[in-house]
């Protein structure tokens, strides 16, 4: 706990120094987070729903895609060059004679056109076409690897980010019910706060010593007014006899 703390204490002398950078004054105090603090969940709250979306808006990603296509494309092209191919030829010819020519004087303007098909059927190019195809099956293999890697990084990084957010609303809800806790103390005292100085009063009064009799105010004037307490029913009188004897003496 002390390290964290420690940790903790120098990340905040690091943010703040870097809040007066950004901000362009010294001790800066930036205002407290509010009470009433509501952090929302992320909506949806499924990772994975995330890193779908991601995966699909990347920029990274579409990028890669987009080089995996080439890579194809390539490919088809290089392995194209072992089939015939078949060209259409055509060509338009005009000749000036201004003086004439050996044949005659007069000027003349023949033309010449001339429209034809040809095919070319590749034999033997000195495996240059099995080479390319090599290279281009390589380099698609490679775009391919590129693109994993960049979905599985891209996917890390939505997790993390995830994952963070979730990990993070525990702390600040923690802090805002301790915020309101405190809020509520300093201005109303809590019904617990009530009860223990009730249980505190209680225990007080139990803890003082009792007070006889004879030490409280006014105790021997009431027992003389009541005059001397009764004989038991087993006492005997003076003359040592019971209360027997007594009763038949009365009635003799």
């Amino acid at each position: 706990m002390l390290a964290q703390e420690i940790a903790a204490d120098n990340d905040l002398r690091v943010k703040r120094l870097a809040l007066d950078t950004l901000v362009g004054r010294n001790n800066t105090q930036p205002n407290p987070i509010a009470v009433s603090l509501n952090v929302p969940p992320p909506q949806p709250a499924d990772p994975e729903a995330w890193v779908a979306v991601a995966e699909a808006s990347s920029p990274a990603v579409q990028q890669a895609r987009t080089a995996v296509e080439i890579a194809e494309l390539e490919t088809r092209k290089a392995q194209a060059g072992h089939q015939p191919t078949v060209d259409l030829t055509a060509s338009y010819g005009l000749v000036r004679n201004v003086g004439g020519n050996a044949a005659s004087a007069a000027e003349t303007r023949p033309k010449s056109g001339n429209i034809g098909v040809a095919l070319n059927l590749p034999l033997f190019s000195g495996f240059a076409t099995q080479n390319r195809i090599r290279e281009t099956l390589s380099l698609e293999e490679r775009a391919r690897a590129d693109l994993e890697a960049t979905r599985r990084n891209v996917a890390q990084q939505v997790r993390t980010a995830y994952f963070g957010v979730v990990s993070g609303q525990g702390p600040v809800r923690a802090r805002s019910k301790r915020q309101r806790r405190r809020a509520r103390a300093r201005w109303k005292p809590t019904a617990w706060a009530t009860s223990r100085r009730a249980h505190q009063h209680r225990r007080a009064e139990r803890a003082k010593p009792a007070v006889p009799d004879q030490a409280r105010p006014g105790a021997g004037a009431l027992q003389r007014a009541a005059g001397p307490p009764a004989a038991a029913a087993g006492e005997r009188d003076a003359a040592g006899r019971g209360p027997g004897a007594v009763e038949y003496a009365a009635g003799g």
